[in-house]
């Protein structure tokens, strides 16, 4: 009798995690080290050192700094070991190999962080990474065929015992879960904590050692985002803004008959002078900038209406007399016991804003800080706005500065560590990931299924695909009452496509 063979089934096949594991340990090492994802190329190494001598020596940042930047690379050790090993490198070309992979890319990064904003880099850094690569290709050497079969047996078990309607169920159920833990995290960036007994201040140094030095013009106080065309420079009054876009819930203006008084939704409130702590009591004479003023009352009505918005628009002009030697609370919202619901202040050339949300009562650290804001007896326009979500910042008409979002990813975070703002973004990034990574691999369990020639399958998955990221950010957009974040959109749906790539990366073999 004639012995048959039978071809393996495609789907049936084993596949190589190799590209895989190498591809998300590259994702992974990116997304932690090159956060908040922007460059500043005018940053110059300390003390002129040349950026290729990187910006530090050797810091040895302690045994736990040096374990997980070990940690970090060994992955990215551990799928070169499948590499080397099917070429049948010996066990030294192999370590050699890691050494010099894990030192070359450790070293990119830190000199690209020589360039970002808030990070910094070092030589030990490089050291502990390219450890890490090495002790990972170790690992492979030893483990790593053993580690790969079993995930390629576990991958074809799934997929055997998979069915198309069964994936999609999957891949539903576990968005569902995610978009009702969305919502709860996005309500805790919602304004909170905004006092109705809070006063306003101006050239306030009740809330900080120094006292800020400079004349407050002209200032505006609005419970939603202010005008686009107000951000760009344009010259319409307060009163013509707030008659196009209603909003407008405080106004103080130095030039005015009326600049003892801040005109608010209650009532035109007094202001009244209040010496400098550090001022004698028993002084008779008005020193410039050792005055400031507060309102006679608090502003609950104000308070009120922009934590029930969850928006704040402000717009102030200023003349700073100190640029880099400046100090000081320039205005804030806060009561007698000091809690602030916002403040604006002045650090050298830079301003910081402080704002009351669920996930920052002022005690977090979630400051907005811009740098090369201030310069000597130089009049500022200053605009900045929070949408519910976002906030951002215009000085003379120009935007400045990085993105500040108060995603759920942020409120996840929070929950078990204290979240800084130069993070922020990352947290966003984490959270996409979380959800829509998943949802791709499971997508790509269901392309493997379907023939090409199924047109309706296409259709379902390019949905499957679409669909979930705009659903998630209508319902935070609902939540929040933000604008809608096509750069959100364009995430999500590019991190559910990778998902469904990475899966799919690596080529059936008979063999693994």
């Amino acid at each position: 009798m004639k012995q048959q063979t039978f071809a393996v089934p495609r789907s049936a096949r084993p596949r190589s995690w190799s590209l895989r594991i190498l591809s998300i340990s590259i994702f992974g090492i990116l997304f932690f080290t090159l956060f908040p994802y922007w460059l500043d190329l005018s940053v110059k190494p300390a003390g002129n050192r040349s950026p290729f001598l990187l910006g530090e020596g050797l810091r040895f940042g302690g045994p736990l700094h040096t374990s997980l930047n070990m940690l970090l690379f060994l992955p990215f050790g551990f799928a070169l070991s499948r590499f080397t090993a099917a070429r049948r490198w010996s066990i030294s070309n192999s370590l050699l190999a890691a050494l010099i992979a894990g030192g070359m890319f450790s070293y990119a990064i830190e000199f690209t962080q020589i360039y970002i904003p808030s990070r910094d880099s070092a030589w030990d850094d490089v050291f502990s990474n390219t450890a890490g690569a090495v002790v990972g290709m170790a690992v492979g050497l030893m483990l790593g065929d053993f580690v790969f079969r079993k995930l390629s047996s576990w991958e074809r078990l799934i997929e055997s015992r998979s069915s198309v309607r069964g994936i999609f169920v999957v891949a539903v159920a576990y968005f569902a879960v995610w978009l009702a833990a969305s919502a709860p995290l996005q309500r805790q960036a919602k304004l909170a904590g905004w006092q109705d007994r809070s006063y306003l201040a101006i050239n306030d140094n009740s809330l900080g050692d120094e006292q800020w030095s400079g004349k407050v013009l002209h200032f505006e106080i609005w419970d939603r985002p202010v005008s686009e065309r107000f951000e760009n420079g344009a010259s319409e009054s307060a009163a013509e803004l707030a008659a196009q876009q209603p909003g407008l819930v405080a106004e103080y203006d130095s030039s005015t008959m009326t600049a003892n008084r801040i005109w608010t939704l209650e009532s035109a409130v007094p202001l009244v002078a209040r010496r400098s702590p550090r001022q004698s009591s028993s002084g008779s004479q008005q020193i410039a900038g050792n005055v400031w003023w507060i309102s006679d009352t608090p502003l609950r009505a104000l308070a009120e209406s922009v934590q029930q918005r969850n928006q704040l628009g402000i717009h102030i002009d200023l003349i700073p007399h100190r640029g880099a030697g400046g100090e000081g609370t320039i205005i804030a919202l806060a009561d007698r016991a000091g809690r602030t619901s916002f403040s604006m202040k002045q650090e050298g050339t830079a301003v910081v804003i402080s704002l009351a949300t669920g996930l920052d009562t002022g005690h977090s650290g979630l400051l907005l800080r811009i740098p090369g804001v201030f310069a000597d007896n130089t009049r500022r326009s200053i605009v900045y706005n929070y949408d519910g979500a976002r906030a951002t910042l215009y000085v003379d008409g120009r935007r400045r500065g990085g993105q500040y979002y108060l995603s759920p990813g942020a409120a996840l975070v929070h929950k078990f560590i204290r979240i800084k703002t130069q993070e922020l973004v990352a947290y966003s990034v984490l959270y996409a990931s979380l959800i829509f990574i998943p949802i791709g691999a499971s997508l790509a369990f269901a392309s493997r299924k379907a023939s090409p020639a199924e047109w309706p399958m296409n259709v379902y998955l390019a949905l499957a695909i679409l669909l979930p990221p705009v659903i998630l950010e209508s319902v935070l957009v609902w939540v929040s009452r933000a604008r809608p974040s096509a750069s959100q959109l364009v995430l999500s749906t590019v991190l559910t496509a990778g998902g469904m790539l990475w899966m799919n990366l690596d080529r059936p073999a008979l063999s693994n």
